[in-house]
């Protein structure tokens, strides 16, 4: 190879790598927020033989409010209350050294097989800068008790959540499968001015 196609060559490359790293940009609004929340904020259900389980999702608000969004691990936090205005941004370079999630805090209640209600806390993630567009795909979901993960799946778009089968056997239900989906779903009551949603057998 001459000279000058290699350079042309090394160019090309490093043009594609920067297109690839740091190519197109988000748009955060606090339409795009409501949406995204309102996706999460769902009660799901499902029987296992005689055993029901259920997992209500939402926004914890109070967590959200004293959250820290230090614009290098998190990018952007969804949130009802003071949400941030819209704007458009880069999207991040994949060679920094920053996370730069973009997520939400949730508050959960999930129901054993005996019916013992259990409150967990935890994150919804929507990705980080360096996709093309977090408000679309899967959300990624992950739940605590007591500082251990305790359910962990992801919420797709059209609302069915999808579950590690492993979390509901530990919990004593009887599943086989390494991941459950959830399809049946209804709006969850996640604050004062939410209003009651009819079931769904996922189609909004």
């Amino acid at each position: 190879m001459s000279g000058k196609s290699f350079f042309r060559v090394l160019a090309a490359s490093v043009l594609l790598f920067a297109l690839l790293c740091c190519g197109g940009s988000i748009t955060y609004s606090p339409e795009d927020d409501a949406a995204a929340l309102g996706r999460l904020g769902k009660t799901w259900t499902v029987a296992y033989g005689d055993k029901t389980f259920s997992l209500t999702v939402c926004e914890d608000a109070e967590a959200n409010a004293a959250f820290d969004v230090d614009g290098c691990k998190y990018a952007h936090l969804v949130r009802s209350t003071d949400p941030d205005a819209a704007r458009t941004v880069s999207r991040a370079s994949s060679c920094e050294s920053c996370f730069l999630g973009i997520l939400t805090n949730v508050k959960a209640t999930a129901f054993t097989p005996d019916g013992e209600a259990v409150a967990l806390t935890g994150i919804v993630s929507l990705g980080t800068e360096y996709n093309e567009d977090p408000y679309d795909g899967d959300y990624g979901l992950m739940l605590y008790r007591d500082g251990r993960l305790y359910l962990e799946g992801r919420i797709q778009k059209d609302g069915v959540l999808v579950l590690s089968g492993s979390d509901l056997l530990e919990m004593g239900f009887g599943v086989d499968e390494a991941e459950e989906t959830l399809s049946e779903w209804a709006e969850a009551q996640c604050g004062a001015a939410d209003e009651d949603g009819e079931g769904s057998d996922g189609d909004e």
